[in-house]
């Protein structure tokens, strides 16, 4: 029988003087890949994808959130609709709507996370039924045989692609609950498996989009858990840990509120760029980063690489594992060159 835990990490709790709940434009995500390669996760690429909750709320001087797009002092929680596609943040001022998790993950924690949108669209219901076929297979197979490796990453990738598109935050805590658990149990075996610590930091994003008093301390183990699948193998899910460490980095509250840190998000996203160059969503989560900071030089020289590279990767990335992950795309593709224009 497989057991479950309300992890969220090892971290020190951190103390809090007062407790204010405001709102917040602001929000984080991770993305992930959605292939069917090995080592590679089929839907939520940057983080979060179908229902993303993404936690927006302060306590005290302590925890901030915000949206990428916006900013604001106050923090409040902030709820997805749309399906997830990866870990990335794709809210805008307001209400944040996930798109259609295509295969990537996203954060959106106490001002870290934004849940990877997912694209309002006819085939949000065919993604999500995907996801919970892959969800309940990869279950079987992971309780007939919990002692193998490669049955209890993929469990937790399913249970990071399902999670997306939970209808409440019960279901998606329960969810995450069995992916965290099949993954701690991975690494309690195998510590080297980077696959474990991946999907391990995947699913406590999760987690954290159900919690708010909790949620620092999840976000800073995901750190760890992203930091020690990256020395294990920087390359695995096209740049999965280089990816996901700058969109943490990208979304998170600076110091003293949290880990956010405009340096290490440039050096991890360029990274990324630099281990899997035909990859399109390091490119994108690099070229809205670029936006962010308002940085024309690179902006222009980003553009001209995708440009160039999107006809070619339609070829490469295709199939039914990647429709979700190609919603996604095109719909970001479309409002970077939108934002250019003005």
């Amino acid at each position: 029988m497989m057991a479950t835990t309300n992890c969220a990490g090892n971290g020190r709790r951190a103390h809090l003087e007062t407790t204010t709940i405001a709102e917040v434009p602001r929000s984080l995500s991770l993305r992930g890949t959605s292939g069917e390669r090995p080592g590679e996760r089929g839907t939520f690429h940057r983080i979060g994808a179908a229902n993303w909750i993404p936690l927006s709320r302060t306590l005290s001087p302590l925890l901030r959130r915000g949206e990428r797009e916006a900013a604001s002092d106050t923090v409040v929680v902030s709820r997805c609709d749309r399906g997830r596609h990866s870990w990335r943040l794709s809210c805008d001022k307001g209400d944040w709507k996930p798109r259609e998790r295509s295969g990537r993950w996203h954060l959106s924690i106490l001002g870290l996370f934004a849940a990877v949108g997912l694209c309002f669209c006819e085939d949000h219901a065919a993604f999500a039924k995907r996801a919970e076929q892959n969800y309940q297979e990869a279950r079987k197979k992971f309780q007939n045989n919990t002692n193998d490796a490669e049955t209890a990453w993929q469990f937790g990738r399913a249970c990071f692609d399902w999670a997306d598109f939970a209808k409440d935050d019960d279901q998606r805590e329960s969810v995450a609950n069995e992916g965290i658990a099949a993954c701690r149990q991975l690494i309690a075996r195998d510590p080297k498996s980077v696959a474990g610590h991946y999907y391990l930091a995947m699913d406590l994003g999760q987690l954290a989009q159900t919690k708010t008093l909790g949620a620092l301390r999840i976000v800073q183990e995901m750190e760890r858990e992203f930091k020690s699948a990256r020395a294990l193998d920087a390359k695995f899910d096209d740049a999965g840990p280089e990816r996901n460490l700058g969109l943490l980095y990208f979304q998170a509250p600076g110091w003293p509120a949290s880990i956010g840190s405009r340096s290490k998000a440039r050096q991890h996203l360029e990274r990324s760029v630099e281990l899997a160059p035909d990859y399109p969503e390091n490119h994108l989560c690099l070229l809205e980063a670029y936006l962010k900071w308002d940085d024309r030089k690179n902006i222009q020289r980003e553009l001209k690489i995708v440009e160039q590279l999107l006809p070619k990767a339609r070829k490469d990335f295709t199939g039914e594992a990647w429709a979700q992950s190609w919603a996604d795309w095109d719909k970001r593709w479309k409002k970077i060159r939108e934002k250019v224009k003005k």
